[in-house]
């Protein structure tokens, strides 16, 4: 069943509560708790790109670890959609200095 506009409009707000709480506390398991409901995503946009399972999922772990420098400096207005776009950029990164290495 689709989530419906208030639910999505709600969990929006959540995340913003949740980025303003971990910006003010630096406690990463804040951070934590909020990639952990997105991780799926992350790692299907991963799969989707990459293609190798490993490379996928060592993406994901490299995403996790830059997540706290990123979050500190970035305007993040809602982030489901800036995460699923900073992971496709990530992926894009990777393949394009994977053809750089092959050429």
């Amino acid at each position: 069943m689709p989530m419906s506009q208030k639910q999505l409009e709600f969990d929006r707000q959540l995340d913003i509560t949740t980025i303003r709480e971990y910006r003010r506390t630096k406690k990463p398991v804040i951070l934590s708790e909020i990639y952990q409901k997105y991780v799926l995503l992350v790692y299907g946009v991963c799969l989707k790109y990459l293609t190798k399972r490993e490379l996928a999922k060592d993406t994901v772990k490299n995403i996790y670890m830059a997540l706290p420098a990123k979050v500190q400096k970035t305007d993040i207005g809602n982030f489901r959609e800036w995460l699923y776009g900073y992971t496709i950029k990530v992926c894009n990164d990777i393949l394009s200095k994977s053809k750089i290495g092959n050429e």
